[in-house]
């Protein structure tokens, strides 16, 4: 994907993402603007690892709570800006880069764009990681 491309279609993932965490809603099968090879891929993955969605929205679990902090990955222009819609009165913190994210995650309940051992080690509330790649 060309890289501007990318910057008009991460935001509406994040989005989507930040929505579903934040309201406890299931994720889409696909994001917008999914090619057939990757769905056809994600799909063979979801049957192989016999992934299947809840009858009850995770909302409805009482061990659920939204999210006070969500450490965004912030490398390009108007990210957070572009989630601040769907955050509800989550603080967003973003993080430009991998030592960003790991003097931010302290006390974060979900971390976005960035994982490393040294992270997770920090990350001690995380309940939510996201990447965009495998």
């Amino acid at each position: 994907m060309r890289k501007h491309g990318l910057n008009l279609l991460l935001p509406a993932l994040l989005a989507g993402s930040l929505l579903a965490l934040a309201s406890g809603a299931p994720a889409a099968a696909d994001p917008p603007g999914a090619d057939a090879p990757h769905a056809a891929r994600a799909a063979a993955l979801i049957e192989e690892l016999g992934l299947r969605e809840s009858a009850r929205p995770l909302r409805d679990d009482p061990r659920w709570q939204r999210p006070a902090r969500i450490v965004v990955r912030a490398d390009f222009p108007g990210v957070v800006e572009a989630l601040r819609p769907f955050a509800g009165d989550a603080e967003l913190v973003p993080a430009r880069d991998e030592a960003a994210a790991l003097a931010a995650v302290a006390g974060a309940e979900a971390l976005n764009g960035w994982c490393s051992a040294e992270i997770l080690a920090a990350g001690r509330t995380l309940r939510w990681v996201q990447l965009f790649s495998a």
